[in-house]
């Protein structure tokens, strides 16, 4: 098979070092500044800004559930404190 039927066959996306620069861009302001820059309306831009978005939420999704955990350990800890205070009351 020569290149051209090839190319014909599969889409071959080049990125050039300005596509790069774009979608590092973008994943920079999702991550960093959270918020969209709307003078770049590249198709690079929005891609990387999609994957920063991906990145934050998943940032989070992992904090929540460690805090989640971490809550339920101190509740059962107080529990244990609380139940251990109470027997030790109440066998004096």
């Amino acid at each position: 098979m020569d290149v051209k039927t090839y190319n014909k066959l599969v889409k071959v996306d080049v990125l050039t070092s300005k596509d790069l620069d774009s979608y590092k861009s973008g994943i920079f302001d999702a991550v960093v500044h959270g918020n969209k820059d709307d003078d770049k309306r590249c198709h690079h831009y929005k891609q990387g800004y999609d994957y920063g978005l991906g990145i934050v939420q998943k940032i989070v999704f992992d904090i929540t559930e460690t805090e989640k955990q971490l809550l339920k350990l101190i509740q059962n800890l107080k529990i244990g404190k609380a139940l251990k205070n109470k027997f030790k009351n109440g066998a004096e």
